[in-house]
C-alpha cells in the first residue's frame, strides 16, 4: 500500500512496483511506503512546483532473533552475595507505634546485611492494637523501602473494652486484676464508647493497654493445641479479580496469601493443619501436618478448578477431623468461599461436621451468598462464626484475627513461646525490647512482657 500525506487530502496517487508518481501543490510531503513481510519506508520531499517523482525501496522485515540471538542461559555454579555480618540468635520484641516503626527500619537494615536473607534465629514480634498507624485521620501501613513486618510477627489487641467497663461499673469484684487501676467510672463519664474500642488505637491512655493484656494472659497456658483443616474453594469464579486500593489480585490468589498468614501465626509444635480444595470435587492436598513449609507449598499450589461441590469438601473434612490425635486437640475448620448457592446435601454435611465437636468457621468472599452460608456457620452465643471479606486486605486481616482465636490459652503466650523457641542459642536467649516509655501501648506493658518473656526462656530450659 502506498499514500502521500499532506495537510490537504491528495487524489490521484498511483503506485507502481515501488515507485510513486504524483502531482501535487508546492509544499512539504511526508511519502510512506509499507508491504506485508517488509519495514516501513519513509521519504520527505520538498515539491516548489509541477511534478514530484519519488522512488522508495522497501527491504524484507528479518527475525529479530537472528540480528539479536536471544542468549544462552547461565549454567554451572551461580555466585551469590555474602552476608556482611550474622546476627547472633535474639528475639526482638517491639510495642506499639514506636515498636512498629523501629522493627520495619530493623528488619530493612537487617536484609540489607544479609544479601536479603535474615536468619531463621532472629525473630520479631510485634504488640499492637491494630495492623496500621492513622497518619492525618487516615489508615496507612507501616513500610521502610518497601519492607514491613510480616503477619505472623504480629498480635493485635484490638479488643473493645465496653463491656469490660460496664462489668466492672455493675461489680467491681467481677475483675479482681483490674479494678484497682482500671478508671471504669472516670471513663464512663469521660469517653465516648468508640474511645474504649481498641482497634481505633489506645490515644495514650495507659490502663486500657494493660487491660487487653491482662485480658489475654488470664486464659492461661496453651496446653492444647488444635487441628485446623483449611476447605479452600477453587471454582471458576475464584479467578475472578479481588481488588484493593491500585492492585487487584484474584480472589483464590488472595485466599492463598492470607490462608498461608494464618498457618505462619500458628504453633506448630502443639497445632496440626491439613489442607482441604474443592471445586466440583474435592480432595485432601495436606494431609495433617507440622512442618510450615509442606503446608505452605499445599497452599500455595492450589489453582482455579470448574463447578462448585461444597458439601463433598465438608464431608471429607469431617473424616479428618476425627483423627484428633487424641484427647489433646480441637478440632477446627476454616471455609474459604465464593459460593452463591449450593444442595440441601450441604447443610446436612455441615450439620453431621458440627455434631462430630468440630467449629465451623466460613469466610465468604466477595459476592457469597451470606444468607446461606450463615446456615453452615457454628454459632457462639447466638453469634455466627462468619466473616465476609470484600477485598484482599479484608482477608487478610480476618486470618490474622482467627489465628489468635484458634484453640486455647493465651495467644500471646503461644506466639512469643514460639518464637522464643526459634531464637534459643543453645541454652541462651537473648531478648530485645522496644518500646516508647512516652507513649501509651508500650509503656503500659513493658514490665509485664519482660516477665512474661523471661518467663517463656525458662520454661524452654533458657539461661535468659
Amino acid at each position: 500500500m502506498t499514500e502521500a500525506e499532506s495537510e490537504k487530502r491528495i487524489d490521484g496517487v498511483t503506485g507502481s512496483s515501488g515507485r510513486l508518481i504524483t502531482r501535487v501543490s508546492p509544499g512539504h510531503f511526508k511519502i510512506v511506503a509499507t508491504a506485508e513481510g517488509y519495514g516501513l519506508a519513509v521519504q520527505r520531499t520538498i515539491v516548489k512546483a509541477g511534478n514530484v517523482e519519488a522512488v522508495i525501496k522497501l527491504y524484507p522485515r528479518e527475525n529479530s532473533n537472528s540480528v539479536l540471538p536471544i542468549p544462552l542461559p547461565i549454567t554451572g555454579h551461580k555466585w551469590e552475595t555474602p552476608p556482611l555480618w550474622q546476627p547472633q540468635p535474639a528475639l526482638i520484641i517491639g510495642m506499639g507505634g514506636t515498636g512498629r516503626h523501629v522493627l520495619t527500619h530493623l528488619k530493612k537494615n537487617l536484609l540489607d546485611a544479609g544479601a536479603g536473607k535474615i536468619a531463621d534465629t532472629v525473630r520479631f514480634v510485634l504488640l499492637d492494637t491494630s495492623d496500621y498507624e492513622l497518619l492525618e485521620g487516615q489508615q496507612v501501613s507501616v513500610s521502610f523501602a518497601g519492607v514491613s513486618l510480616s503477619a505472623e510477627d504480629i498480635v493485635e489487641f484490638g479488643d473493645d473494652l465496653n463491656p469490660l467497663k460496664e462489668a466492672l461499673l455493675r461489680d467491681p469484684k467481677s475483675e479482681p486484676e483490674m479494678s484497682g487501676w482500671f478508671p471504669a467510672a472516670n471513663y464512663h463519664t469521660r469517653l465516648a464508647p468508640d474511645e474504649l474500642n481498641l482497634a481505633h488505637g489506645t490515644r495514650q491512655r495507659r490502663p486500657p493497654a494493660r487491660a487487653t493484656l491482662v485480658r489475654d494472659l488470664k486464659k492461661g497456658l496453651p496446653t492444647k493445641g488444635t487441628n485446623v483443616i483449611l476447605l479452600i474453594g477453587r471454582s471458576e469464579t475464584m479467578g475472578n479479580p479481588f481488588s484493593v486500593g491500585d492492585s487487584s489480585i484474584s480472589k483464590l490468589e488472595a485466599a492463598k496469601q492470607a490462608t498461608v498468614h494464618l498457618v505462619e501465626q500458628l504453633n506448630l509444635s502443639l497445632d496440626r493443619v491439613a489442607v482441604i480444595q474443592f471445586d466440583e470435587n474435592a480432595e485432601i492436598i495436606c494431609p495433617f501436618s507440622q512442618d510450615r513449609k509442606i503446608i505452605r507449598n499445599s497452599i500455595e499450589g492450589i489453582q482455579p478448578g470448574r463447578g462448585i461441590s461444597l458439601h463433598k469438601g465438608l464431608q471429607i473434612a469431617q473424616q479428618l477431623s476425627t483423627e484428633r490425635g487424641g484427647d489433646e486437640t480441637f478440632p477446627a475448620v476454616i471455609l474459604v468461599t465464593d459460593a452463591q448457592s449450593y444442595p440441601e446435601s450441604t447443610l446436612e454435611s455441615a450439620q453431621a461436621l458440627k455434631q462430630s465437636g468440630t467449629r465451623l468457621v466460613v469466610i465468604g468472599l466477595d459476592n457469597a451468598n451470606e444468607n446461606l452460608l450463615r446456615q453452615v456457620v457454628t454459632c457462639t452465643n447466638n453469634a455466627p462464626h462468619y466473616y465476609k471479606a470484600l477485598d484482599s486486605l479484608e482477608i487478610s486481616r480476618i486470618c490474622k484475627s482467627l489465628a489468635r482465636q484458634l484453640g486455647e490459652g493465651s495467644q500471646l503466650w503461644r506466639l512469643i513461646s514460639g518464637a522464643a523457641r526459634d531464637s534459643m542459642d543453645g541454652d541462651e536467649l537473648r531478648i530485645i525490647l522496644v518500646g516508647s516509655l512516652a507513649g501509651g501501648y508500650g509503656s503500659a506493658i513493658l514490665t509485664d512482657i519482660a516477665y512474661l518473656t523471661r518467663h517463656a526462656g525458662y520454661f524452654l530450659g533458657a539461661k535468659v
